[in-house]
């Protein structure tokens, strides 16, 4: 009876510690209504996890937000939370490329996520420009090498820059100036370094430009990974392998006391 309690027992804290072992995925995306000084934006919560001490960060050009940071809490899986931005001194006129930061703990590790959006600002403004990227790995850094198309008919002055999580490092220029004739390509390259934690964070690169007192931008999303291993990605499957070194452990136990107790009746 007490080898089947013990079994039991630590089945109990097995099974407990492989529920526990969740993943939160988050999307996260952003809209301004023309004329309106709210920026909405929505995150939404796909894994089978709770994300806990959520916070949003707006960065919103040529606008100041009300707040810098707003607490939504928990956002438990499944769920969704919508945050209205409220902006003052707007001086912005056209379409930006903004982003919001998100700030989340789960279980005892704390991640940043980003995500990036267009908005509008008095009029929308449709870009001439259209990119494409490719990313390269070398060295335990990430080098993003973007292709700046002009499909308009006039001269481009614009700016290039990627759009990445604080816990990358730049180890090129974070933009470049670069001026595009018509149906020519102009291209840009960053080196980035990130973190070992293995994660994968979403970004984008854009290219802005002004004409006639209108500010343009095109922007491409992409996902980097950074080297390592990750709690959200790499901690499931390992601990599921140490769960099953320590059933087979458990089963081990539990025969070896088995045994001894017919040793003990047979006498």
């Amino acid at each position: 009876m007490k080898v089947d309690i013990v079994f039991a027992f630590m089945l109990a804290l097995l099974s407990a510690g492989m529920l526990n072992a969740g993943t939160v995925s988050l999307t996260g995306t952003c809209s301004h209504a023309l004329g309106s000084n709210t920026v909405v934006f929505s995150l939404s919560n796909s894994g089978n996890d709770s994300a806990y001490s959520v916070h949003v960060l707006p960065t919103i050009k040529d606008a100041t937000a009300v707040g810098t940071s707003y607490d939504i809490g928990v956002l438990g899986p499944n769920s969704s939370s919508t945050t209205g931005v409220n902006l003052t001194n707007v001086y912005a006129r056209g379409t930006y490329a903004d982003y919001f930061t998100v700030a989340y703990q789960q279980g005892s590790q704390t991640f940043i996520a980003l995500f990036p959006c267009l908005l509008d600002f008095g009029t929308t403004a449709n870009s001439s420009i259209l990119l494409s990227y490719n990313i390269t790995y070398s060295g335990g850094r990430e080098i993003i090498a973007v292709n700046a198309l002009n499909a308009g008919d006039s001269e481009l002055d614009a700016t290039i820059y990627p759009i990445l999580p604080p816990s990358f490092s730049y180890i090129s220029n974070r933009s470049e100036n670069v001026r595009i004739m018509p149906l020519k390509y102009a291209t840009a390259r960053f080196i980035v370094e990130p973190e070992s934690s293995g994660a994968s964070y979403s970004g984008a690169v854009t290219a802005t430009y002004a004409f006639n007192g209108t500010d343009y931008a095109t922007l491409s999303t992409l996902t980097l990974t950074e080297k390592g291993s990750s709690g959200g990605i790499v901690y499931v499957p390992l601990f599921i392998a140490a769960a099953a070194v320590v059933l087979i452990l458990a089963l081990i136990l539990r025969i070896a006391l088995k045994g001894r107790k017919k040793k003990k009746s047979t006498r």
